[in-house]
């Protein structure tokens, strides 16, 4: 993609499972790229293979002179840095307000006084709140229903702002589901699918919240960093679903994982956690009109790979030689 070539870049959160995806996808498009994060959900063995490639720096997005010491010259940044649980956020609710909004308000401040030309913001479809059903479309009214939603859309709000009143270029896309190499089985908060993974591989029951009909709309990692950098050069001021248009519940998802890896667990049901949605379904009309099509693997096809990859038999792919 010779559009980034030479073009310097900053990625918020790029140490973690989907900034990580974005950096090597800039990277191997030619791009200068800087990788801020501050480890907390992040791993320097993520990037690793791009640290001769782009420059690491340790530290917060709330920090303001850390801020002004990476900006000058940037012309894009990718706002991928989070506190991401919804769990998380019940539980720590000031925390998670700090980074989630006051960071992007922070990060967002900077930018614009040092020229960058655009933001583009990680947002949730957790905005849309756990009584939307049906395919949510962008103009769905947001009903956030814990405070990592209400920090996400408060954020996406701000960023409206800073392009209304200052010219400052934002962009927000709305991930549904992001799975794929390098997500964190180990996390507390960590995502169904690599849990689902790691209990198989240990041989012990899965644990399904709830009843195990929930529904989501699985987007892969690849898929969701591609779309990352079109969002580079798409009509400023865009807010768009990242996901596949396609509900599956955890019962196909544990069938489909168990199948690739060969092992066959019955999951073990918990109580349904406070802050879930019961079922979340992208309508992707705009990002296909936006995008174009995400040529890769399908959804089974793509399961079956990260289940492959988390067992060690299958090579992540590489974006840099």
């Amino acid at each position: 993609m010779t559009a980034f070539q030479g073009v310097s870049c900053l990625v918020t959160g790029g140490a973690g499972f989907i900034g990580s995806h974005v950096a090597a996808q800039l990277v191997a498009a030619g791009a200068q790229v800087t990788i801020l994060d501050d480890l907390s959900s992040g791993h320097e063995h993520n990037i690793l293979e791009l640290r001769p490639h782009a420059e690491f720096v340790c530290g917060d997005i709330r920090d303001a002179s850390l801020l002004d010491r990476l900006l000058p010259g940037v012309e894009l940044v990718f706002h991928l840095a989070a506190l991401p649980s919804v769990v998380y956020s019940v539980e720590h609710p000031v925390e998670s307000l700090s980074v989630n909004w006051q960071g992007t308000l922070t990060l967002a401040e900077a930018a614009r006084r040092h020229g960058a030309r655009r933001l583009i913001f990680s947002s949730s479809c957790a905005v849309y709140g756990p009584r939307a059903s049906g395919a949510l479309a962008e103009d769905r009214r947001p009903d956030p229903a814990s405070p990592y939603a209400t920090a996400k859309i408060g954020a996406e709000y701000l960023l409206s702002n800073f392009q209304s009143l200052y010219g400052f270029e934002t962009v927000c896309l709305r991930y549904f589901n992001v799975f794929g190499p390098r997500q964190d089985p180990e996390s507390p908060y960590g995502a169904v699918i690599p849990l689902f993974v790691k209990a198989l591989l240990d041989r012990r029951p899965p644990v399904i919240f709830g009843d195990g009909n929930q529904t989501r709309d699985f987007v892969p990692v690849e898929q969701v960093a591609w779309t990352n950098l079109r969002a580079a050069s798409c009509p400023p001021g865009t807010i768009v679903n990242v996901g596949n248009g396609r509900q599956t519940n955890l019962w196909e998802i544990l069938r489909v994982l168990g199948d690739a890896l060969g092992i066959a667990l019955e999951p073990r049901l918990e109580p349904e956690r406070a802050g879930d949605i019961r079922e979340s379904l992208a309508d992707t009309t705009r990002n296909r009109e936006v995008f174009g099509v995400f040529d890769g693997p399908d959804l089974p096809e793509s399961l079956a790979r990260t289940a492959l990859w988390f067992a060690g038999r299958l090579p992540e792919h590489r974006f840099v030689d």
